[in-house]
């Protein structure tokens, strides 16, 4: 039997069997003759040699160029072998077919590979299969896998393969507790990156709905930072409307914390410049409230405060 039905009849090997890809990466050899290397890999390989079969397969590659055949070969002989390293490479490799059975035998090595790493807490080869998996497969479900590994990506990672890896662990949580600090780690890489945009609706959300009051906290002094740093780009750049629009945000996060109060002179200035002195006012005094002469923030609004006395007096 040849052709896709060959390779059909591997579905039916339990995924746990230490010859799980073995039937698969027959069935792709269909028709032609092997190589020297080849037949040396698969001697190496039925005498339990998988190391010695992966030497044989990659020469074969070598010689040969790229074959979805070797590369499954020499992927499953890396995996019995537990080169893990070497599984993830050779299966990413087999995943760039254009073959559809090629690019899901690939997938289902690499989840494979995944399942292993876990099993050995090999962190490193945990990433690189599922780096793999969802270049190869992106609709394959890797939030299980993504779990174990987001412990080591510190407070908030800003490269992306981490952020997504983040992304993925949250919607595999347990509970929502676990959801919303890894969303709260997401959303502080996303930030770090620059990008307080996409950041401040899942900063607001985790202060709508987390029962974690740290996390609602801690997400609520994010997203009045990022506002009150958006409000301040907005009008340096000449924009106070936007800028308007993004310290009122700031206030209405940020409550008496110095942020907000920073914000409020932020609102402040931008009501002076459209010459409204009455709303200007009110901003400088919600900056102030609370404080003592002495304190930065308290001594900014009152100096615009008595901008505004001179101003509405005529004074230069």
């Amino acid at each position: 039997m040849c052709g896709p039905e060959r390779i059909v009849t591997w579905w039916s090997v339990p995924v746990a069997s230490r010859r799980w890809l073995l039937a698969a990466a027959a069935g792709l050899a269909c028709g032609g003759v092997a190589a020297k290397h080849e037949v040396l890999g698969d001697r190496a390989f039925a005498e339990g040699r998988y190391g010695d079969a992966v030497v044989e397969y990659r020469l074969e590659l070598v010689q040969r160029g790229p074959s979805g055949v070797l590369h499954a070969k020499a992927g499953v002989a890396a995996l019995e072998a537990r080169d893990l390293a070497i599984a993830v490479e050779e299966f990413v490799a087999l995943g760039t077919s254009r073959d559809s059975l090629e690019r899901l035998l690939a997938a289902d090595g690499l989840q494979r590979v995944a399942e292993v790493a876990r099993e050995e807490r090999n962190d490193l080869a945990l990433s690189a299969a599922l780096q793999g998996l969802v270049a190869v497969a992106p609709g394959r479900a890797v939030g299980h896998f993504a779990l174990q590994l987001v412990g080591g990506l510190g407070a908030a990672p800003t490269d992306r393969e981490s952020l997504d890896l983040l992304r993925r662990a949250a919607a595999s949580a347990a509970n929502a507790r676990v959801q919303d600090s890894l969303m709260l780690r997401y959303a502080r890489g996303v930030r770090r990156r620059g990008d307080c945009v996409e950041a401040i609706p899942i900063f607001e959300s985790l202060v709508r709905r987390s029962r974690d009051r740290l996390v609602g906290s801690a997400a609520a002094a994010e997203a009045t930072g990022c506002a009150l740093g958006l409000g301040q780009g907005a009008l340096d750049d000449g924009s106070p409307s936007a800028a308007e629009e993004w310290f009122r945000l700031a206030v209405a996060i940020g409550g008496d914390s110095p942020t907000a109060r920073a914000a409020y002179i932020g609102l402040g200035d931008v009501q002076l410049a459209q010459g409204d002195y009455i709303s200007a006012a009110e901003a400088y005094l919600r900056a102030m409230d609370g404080l003592v002469p002495g304190d930065s923030l308290y001594d900014i609004a009152s100096n615009r405060l008595g901008a505004i006395a001179d101003a509405q007096r005529g004074l230069p």
